[in-house]
């Protein structure tokens, strides 16, 4: 990807996500997300 600016790289970076992440979600493809369980025991 390219921007003709330096401070355009954020809103390139934002607009980009977006679209992808729509079209993950159009296709059904789900991104697993890593899950930790912390269990506290008392005594």
């Amino acid at each position: 990807m390219r921007v003709s600016e330096f401070f355009d790289q954020r809103i390139g970076k934002h607009l980009f996500v977006k679209k992808l992440h729509k079209r993950y979600q159009i296709e059904g493809i789900e991104i697993p997300f890593p899950i930790r369980d912390i269990y506290v025991h008392e005594g």
